[in-house]
């Protein structure tokens, strides 16, 4: 048998081998979004970090930052629907309180990764917090 026909014969016995061309395999994400709500999406959030080993220290720092969150935006408000101004405002409602720049910096961080993975996960079309800039800590020079 010739190499170029060997070549035909072995593709089309081991075609089996690749996986159908399917419109709802369970990696592609769908264009149809569903509603998710900020409450569902911090758990699956904090899921995630479980899953993949994050350190529990990690773990606290989400449900403390993300936990504040809540107290500003309601559980039930969809992920996709909250704006640039109001992660704005909510930094600096952090800062109001009192909270040094460096403290409001973790919860950007936070923040920050978390609307990242909404992206990334199709929960959210764009991040709020990406025109954000991290807060600058306020260095304070002493004379001794």
């Amino acid at each position: 048998m010739k190499r170029r026909n060997q070549a035909h014969l072995f593709a089309a016995e081991n075609s089996y081998f690749q996986p159908p061309k399917s419109e709802n395999s369970p990696r592609q994400k769908s264009n149809t979004r569903k509603s998710y709500s900020l409450a569902q999406a911090i758990e699956d959030y904090k899921l995630r970090g479980k899953v993949e080993g994050r350190a529990e220290k990690t773990l606290e720092q989400y449900d403390y930052v993300l936990g504040r969150l809540t107290e500003k935006f309601n559980k039930s408000v969809e992920v996709d629907s909250i704006e640039t101004r109001e992660i704005r405002n909510y930094l600096a409602y952090l800062m109001d309180e009192g909270l040094s720049n460096t403290t409001v910096a973790i919860h950007y961080r936070v923040l920050q990764a978390f609307f990242n993975w909404l992206v990334k996960e199709g929960y959210a079309t764009e991040s709020p917090i990406a025109d954000i800039k991290q807060p600058k800590p306020r260095i304070n020079f002493q004379k001794y």
